[in-house]
């Protein structure tokens, strides 16, 4: 796909990362999605399969507004929803762009993945896939990219392209027989099984649970009258559109109390 680039893949690298963190990023990574092709073309289509490589960039939520997470009450919950999805979302989406429209100019051919605007956790990638296999952290029992030094309090975002960057490896699991997450959803809607890579999410994960807890969601429809049923039931429940939870509980990541 590249045509006649002629910079250094260190120098480009290094070119990207300055841009991406200059505009927000706190990480930066590049991934090998060769291993995982077939399961990014199950998502993405050929299209998003046929790229080589991703860089992966994350920026880190603020501690405050994730420690005042309490999914039952409204006016705590809305403050992280709309620093997550009306604040970081945006502006990874800006990096992305800004990130795939350099790496054009160099003659390489990219595409960034924006964020799904009909909803949360819906796009033409997982962003988790692209930071695992840049090294960014691994997959916990809750689903969710787990670094080092923020746990899961990063929010990530990613673009494709061909560009021949050196890229980073995966992550060893670090959770051991921690359940901490697990214990803490509202709904059990985490089985505590730890990530494999061959098993479907539901392994690990009930998407139904989560969302009507979240009552905002309707990709689970069922049949029409169960789904009046749930609708119903909907209704009388608070419409919290996010828990964070698994997210506030996380030993890596979670701040010292002062």
């Amino acid at each position: 796909m590249a045509k006649g680039a002629q910079q250094k893949p260190a120098a480009l690298r290094d070119e990207l990362e300055s841009l991406a963190r200059e505009q927000g990023a706190d990480y930066f990574g590049i991934a090998d999605l060769s291993p995982a092709r077939e399961f990014v073309g199950s998502q993405g289509g050929s299209i998003a399969a046929g790229f080589p490589r991703a860089i992966s960039i994350g920026t880190r939520l603020f501690d405050g507004l994730v420690e005042m997470v309490e999914p039952k009450t409204p006016f705590r919950i809305s403050p992280y929803v709309h620093h997550i999805y009306n604040i970081i979302t945006p502006r990874l989406d800006d990096i992305s762009l800004n990130l795939a429209r350099a790496l054009r100019k160099k003659g390489y051919d990219a595409l960034p993945v924006p964020h799904g605007m009909s909803g949360p956790n819906i796009s033409l990638l997982s962003y988790k896939l692209p930071a695992n296999l840049a090294g960014h952290g691994w997959i916990g029992k809750s689903c969710l990219l787990i670094t080092p030094d923020d746990g899961p309090r990063v929010r990530f975002s990613a673009v494709l392209t061909d560009a021949p960057l050196a890229t980073g490896r995966p992550m060893e699991e670090r959770c051991g027989d921690c359940t901490i997450c697990v214990d803490a959803c509202p709904v059990k809607a985490f089985t505590g099984r730890a990530f494999r890579a061959d098993e479907p999410r539901e392994a690990r994960f009930d998407p139904v649970k989560c969302a009507r807890f979240r009552g905002n969601d309707r990709r689970y429809k069922t049949t029409p009258d169960k789904q009046d049923k749930q609708d119903k039931k909907d209704k009388k429940a608070p419409q919290v559109y996010a828990c964070g939870m698994c997210v506030k509980v996380c030993p890596y990541g979670k701040p010292e109390p002062k």
